[in-house]
């Protein structure tokens, strides 16, 4: 994904949550960098899928293998918390397009 410095990373896992982080706090290409994990809390099930970036406006589309979805704008995907946001409500078995 590309996206300014001051900007937000929104990060997508297969259980429909968004997660949101400054890119300017993510770390560099130098070095090993750092797990997701030790900066967001998601469900332990959970596997990152989706990383996205861009201006707050930006408009996408989300959906799921069942059918389901919509669109939306990047800003309404920012989560405040390290728990992150439901943003896509999944039946079961169902699973987020990327």
């Amino acid at each position: 994904a590309k996206g300014r410095s001051n900007q937000s990373a929104i990060f997508l896992d297969n259980t429909g949550r968004s997660y949101s982080l400054p890119i300017h706090q993510l770390p560099s290409a130098r070095g090993q960098g750092e797990p997701l994990t030790s900066k967001l809390t998601p469900p332990d099930s959970a596997a990152f899928i989706a990383v996205l970036a861009g201006e707050a406006s930006q408009q996408i589309l989300l959906a799921s293998d069942s059918g389901y979805g919509f669109i939306t704008s990047l800003e309404e995907l920012y989560a405040k918390n390290r728990a992150g946001k439901i943003i896509l409500t999944l039946p079961e078995n169902a699973k987020p397009l990327k």
